[in-house]
């Protein structure tokens, strides 16, 4: 998968695209494998290739599912990543998982380089809000 079939409509100019693919990573993720373990600093955003990931949060003792993330959809821990803090969730994988992981660095050297990086990840934040409303609205009809 190239950075291109994201979001296919969005023009990128080849030298960015060969830039971007040559500086991701593949990983995989076995069922129950972390990709990020509450209370550690998250330090990248991946996209989900294939599989599916589960969002939770441990409170007195319990443990709160927050989101799930299935294919062709980006899951980070937002706040963690941009203030480098200690995240409060976690994101485990639910089934063997394929991520397209892209570091915090990489973000921040592809917005240096061209103009379109901002489109890019306009639109990813704006499908992350698209989904997180999703599942306030499912959340509130289920209850």
């Amino acid at each position: 998968m190239s950075v291109s079939d994201i979001f296919p409509d969005l023009e990128l100019p080849g030298q960015e695209i060969i830039f971007f693919n040559q500086n991701i990573v593949h990983m995989s993720l076995r069922e129950n494998d972390y990709f990020l373990n509450q209370g550690s600093v998250c330090r990248q955003i991946a996209f989900v290739d294939s599989g599916a990931l589960s969002a939770s949060i441990r409170y007195d003792g319990h443990d709160y599912r927050l989101a799930r993330y299935s294919a062709n959809q980006f899951v980070t821990v937002y706040t963690s990543l941009f203030l480098q803090e200690k995240s409060d969730w976690s994101i485990q994988a639910t089934e063997p998982t394929q991520l397209i992981v892209i570091p915090a660095n990489l973000i921040t050297e592809l917005c240096s380089r061209h103009n379109c990086w901002l489109c890019f990840w306009f639109r990813v934040f704006n499908n992350h809000v698209h989904e997180m409303e999703r599942s306030i609205l499912a959340f509130g009809v289920a209850h």
